[in-house]
């Protein structure tokens, strides 16, 4: 085995907590072909089917008024990832217990199946990250919030955000 130190920077992590761009700095120990789960695509094409046909009605119709907002300015909003079946949920998660070795370390990157709001057909990661820090600015205006300050990406729906988002959670 050989050590791998990656430093990555994470523009959107810590802009809705300071306003400023964070350093995140991730030591993992991989053998050299060894892929980070975060750059493993673990959905099948039945799962791709459903990222977001398969969320839940008021989920959709919140990404359906942010995307037409966002490209009222030019912005585009991608779903890299949305509903999760309890399998590619356990895919990923299983994956993270793999890469750092212990369920708690991996809870820090993925919930499992029973536990993921993205099984629960709320929860939507965005691309590019510029996308997704125009939806953050939005504040919950459309239902969705940033929930963990490690995953830029990552929102959730719930009809109580168009008050405004709760604080974020260090991580899943």
């Amino acid at each position: 085995m050989r050590r791998i130190m990656a430093v990555a920077l994470t523009a959107g992590a810590a802009v809705a907590a300071t306003g400023t761009a964070a350093w995140t700095l991730h030591d993992r120990i991989a053998e050299q072909t060894e892929l980070s789960c975060d750059n493993t695509d673990h959905a099948t094409s039945e799962d791709d089917a459903w990222a977001v046909s398969g969320l839940t009605p008021p989920t959709r119709a919140a990404l359906t008024a942010a995307q037409a907002a966002a490209a009222r300015v030019g912005v585009t909003l991608t779903v890299n990832s949305g509903y999760r079946s309890d399998a590619y949920q356990q895919r990923v998660y299983d994956c993270w217990v793999k890469q750092t070795g212990s369920v708690r370390e991996a809870r820090l990157h993925a919930l499992p199946p029973n536990e993921s709001a993205h099984v629960q057909g709320i929860a939507l990661d965005i691309a590019p990250p510029s996308s997704a820090e125009w939806l953050a600015r939005t504040h919950g205006g459309y239902g969705l919030c940033r929930r963990y300050a490690n995953e830029p990406w990552h929102f959730e729906y719930q009809v109580s955000y168009k008050k405004g988002c709760p604080a974020l959670l260090s991580h899943p």
